[in-house]
């Protein structure tokens, strides 16, 4: 196959995208909150995460497209965190220790609360 539209994790496998790695790990360093926005199709998904790879820092990717399939409900965001969080496990011990410890996320008035623990 020519062209596979998957995103893409490793530089190798982009064209010319070279200033816009550099623009997002730049950005991600000096700010805790980062957005990156684009029209459909043209690659934000793998500029994200060839330049998360490569910063070699802790990350946690959520795809939340899958509310929309799937349906706008906390079962389904639980999962998808839950699942996100244990891909996170084997590759970030120590941002995995510090989670133990988190009873929630609060951002610009979204709250979300964990009730159970799982050992990661």
């Amino acid at each position: 196959m020519l062209f596979d539209p998957r995103p893409k994790s490793q530089r190798s496998e982009l064209f010319d995208r070279d200033e816009e790695i550099k623009e997002l790990k730049e950005s991600v360093a000096r700010s805790p909150l980062t957005f990156l926005l684009g029209i459909r199709r043209i690659g934000k998904t793998s500029v994200l995460k060839v330049a998360l790879d490569e910063l070699e820092a802790p990350y946690v990717y959520l795809d939340l497209r899958i509310l929309e399939e799937e349906g706008y409900s906390k079962a389904t965001l639980y999962r998808l965190l839950s699942e996100a969080f244990s891909n996170t496990a084997s590759k970030w011990n120590k941002l995995v220790e510090h989670l133990k410890n988190l009873k929630g996320i609060e951002a610009y008035g979204f709250r979300i609360e964990f009730n159970c623990v799982r050992n990661l």
